[in-house]
């Protein structure tokens, strides 16, 4: 198997470059931002987080009925924010990790096809020609 190119380091393209690996292909992963893909950073990881906060506050809320009292529960929100930033970082490592483990080089940069074989990234100033 030859050389193989997958832009985008969201969850299906993280799928798909390990899996290549896995199979015997020496594979690229281009990624504008981190592994796990901007969905991943920017909307799946804080809005859960920010449910899991709203659920907690909505059960304190509902335990009045079954008689436990307490005051009212606040969301102290740069913590969060800090807690957000935390599991980012974790998970990014892990990606990492599971990259590296499988042979799959990175890129952080944006890619373009330049023919339908060839791509041309633009990463840290630098350009790479990959096929």
């Amino acid at each position: 198997m030859g050389h193989l190119a997958v832009i985008g380091g969201g969850p299906a393209g993280l799928a798909a470059a390990t899996a290549a690996a896995r199979c015997g292909a020496q594979v690229t992963l281009v990624e504008r931002e981190s592994p796990g893909g901007r969905a991943t950073w920017h909307s799946l990881l804080p809005s859960k987080a920010w449910l899991s906060v709203a659920d907690r506050l909505a059960g304190r809320d509902n335990a009045l009925a079954f008689g436990l009292r307490q005051d009212k529960p606040t969301c102290d929100c740069p913590t969060l924010l800090a807690h957000i930033a935390a599991l980012k970082n974790a998970l990014d490592a892990q990606y990492r990790t599971r990259l590296a483990a499988a042979n799959v080089r990175l890129i952080k940069g944006d890619a373009a096809f330049d023919d339908p074989t060839h791509i041309r990234v633009q990463a840290d100033d630098n350009e790479h020609e990959d096929e």
